[in-house]
């Protein structure tokens, strides 16, 4: 069964800086407009990200958690930092 867009035909236009066929398949274009930007109706005022959380010294669970990766990296043993090095860790 072909779907809407098997169904629906496409003839790109020809001439000079115009899309053309490419082997290995010299395939026929099939859908138009592929590669511009989509058109979005309203603002992008409400999709910006919240801004990080301020940096903190204060014993909050991420805190203690990349802290504790630290201290451990600043105190390896011979062994691990071989390990480290190697990419065996």
């Amino acid at each position: 069964m072909a779907t809407a867009l098997q169904k629906r035909s496409y003839t790109a236009p020809s001439g000079p800086g115009k899309w053309e066929p490419t082997p290995p398949s010299y395939a026929k274009a099939s859908t138009a407009h592929i590669g511009k930007p989509a058109q979005c109706k309203g603002s992008i005022d409400n999709t910006q990200p919240p801004a990080p959380p301020p940096y903190s010294e204060i014993l909050t669970g991420f805190y203690k958690m990349v802290n504790e990766v630290y201290v451990v990296d600043r105190n390896l043993s011979a062994e691990q930092k071989t390990l480290r090095c190697s990419g065996g860790m």
